[in-house]
């Protein structure tokens, strides 16, 4: 590892920057030198969880992702588990993947990618919903070695965080959390899952590609898809057209009722989640 200590704008900590340039130099030795002026960090805002920036090294271009250890109780399980290498060096998800180069605890590295945001009109191009529903009929069939999605204490946990950012909206959290219980049952952890599919983790380059995989496990392909329809609002007919084009593609029969109850159960997460601003 190289012996070259942060510049004093550096916020982060010395283990992330170290590995940065680590990762870096075994491309270029000459690249730390280039990471010290800040001129070349770009913010880009972030997520709940992180602080992203577009970082220029030369005619290179790298997506960097920083953890903010403070938050991570708010994750899953209140802990992060590095899947971001793991998802891109998958044979069969590196096309909509961007190429990550380093994915610890605290910091991930990514080669950059020219692409927008994806947004609710994509979903009136048929083009696109069909691209979308391909990735899923990869991303769906696969198995991998990612942890298994407790649905239960995945609920419990961001109900404990709305109680613990409103208390005094306990009683009626309580009443949504039984409610939410009994759609649990219906969830099936039997499918690698990304879970947090919205407009600023679809992206639209060449390719569509997805990123922000710190969700990712193995779970329920519905709950998947439920959280596209609410986290991009579809309509009737955009929703329809979504599962019409994804059942073709998985050829598989596709059982609406439950869909519409992992719906129910995403949306209770999601509002629970976003009690912590009010």
């Amino acid at each position: 590892m190289i012996s070259i200590l942060p510049p004093d704008w550096w916020q982060f900590s010395e283990y992330s920057w170290y590995k940065m340039v680590a990762t870096l130099s075994l491309q270029d030795p000459e690249n730390f030198e280039m990471c010290l002026d800040r001129i070349n960090w770009m913010p880009i805002g972030g997520g709940i969880t992180n602080y992203n920036y577009k970082l220029n090294i030369g005619r290179d271009k790298y997506f960097v992702q920083l953890v903010d250890p403070n938050k991570i109780e708010r994750l899953p399980g209140g802990r992060f588990v590095p899947v971001s290498k793991v998802i891109a060096e998958n044979n069969k998800l590196a096309f909509w993947v961007p190429e990550c180069l380093l994915d610890s605890n605290d910091i991930r590295l990514f080669s950059w990618i020219d692409a927008v945001n994806s947004k609710h009109d994509n979903f009136n191009s048929e083009i696109f919903v069909e691209k979308l529903c391909h990735f899923f009929s990869v991303l769906h069939k696969d198995i991998s070695t990612l942890p298994f999605l407790d649905i239960t204490r995945h609920l419990e946990t961001y109900y404990h965080l709305a109680v613990k950012y409103n208390p005094k909206r306990k009683s009626n959290f309580q009443e949504s959390y039984k409610q939410a219980l009994k759609f649990c049952r219906s969830f099936n952890a039997s499918n690698t899952c990304h879970n947090d599919i919205s407009p600023g983790n679809l992206l639209i380059g060449d390719e569509i590609y997805l990123v922000d995989w710190e969700y990712a496990c193995i779970g329920d392909p519905l709950f998947d898809l439920a959280g596209v329809s609410i986290n991009f609002q579809l309509n009737e007919k955009q929703e329809s057209y979504l599962l019409e084009t994804y059942s073709g593609q998985l050829d598989t029969y596709f059982h609406i009722e439950k869909f519409h109850e992992m719906k129910l159960l995403y949306n209770q997460i999601t509002e629970f989640w976003e009690s912590r601003n009010e």
